[in-house]
C-alpha cells in the first residue's frame, strides 16, 4: 500500500513538474524525476530509463498543449484583454511561489 501512496504522489508531482521553471532543459528535468523514482522505487536502468523516456515524452506534450491554450486565448481575447489576463497570470504565479518559498522544500 505504501509504495503505491508513493507511485500516486509522484505521478500527481509530475504532472505538476512537467511545466517546469522557465529556463529548465526538459531532459534534465525527466533524468532527476527518473532518478528520484529509481532511487525511492529501486528501479533497475531499463525501467529508469523506459521512466525518463515518459517523462520527456509527458514535458512535449504539455507543452504543446500550452501553446495551443495561449493561441486559442489570443484567437478570443482583444490584446489589452489578453495582456490582462497574462499579467493576472504572472501575478498568482508569483504569489505561488512565494507560498512555496514560506512553506520550505517537502522533501
Amino acid at each position: 500500500m505504501k509504495k503505491v501512496m508513493i507511485i500516486a504522489a509522484l505521478l500527481l508531482a509530475g504532472t505538476t513538474f512537467a511545466q517546469g521553471p522557465e529556463g529548465r532543459d526538459p531532459k534534465e528535468m525527466a533524468a532527476k524525476r527518473a532518478e528520484r523514482m529509481a532511487t525511492e522505487l529501486g528501479l533497475n536502468a531499463d525501467q529508469r530509463t523506459k521512466l525518463e523516456a515518459i517523462f520527456l515524452h509527458e514535458s512535449e506534450q504539455m507543452k504543446a498543449i500550452r501553446e495551443k491554450h495561449e493561441a486559442e486565448m489570443r484567437s478570443v481575447l482583444t490584446p489589452e484583454q489578453y495582456a490582462a489576463w497574462e499579467k493576472k497570470r504572472e501575478e498568482r504565479k508569483a504569489k505561488m511561489v512565494e507560498r512555496r518559498k514560506e512553506h520550505g522544500p517537502k522533501r
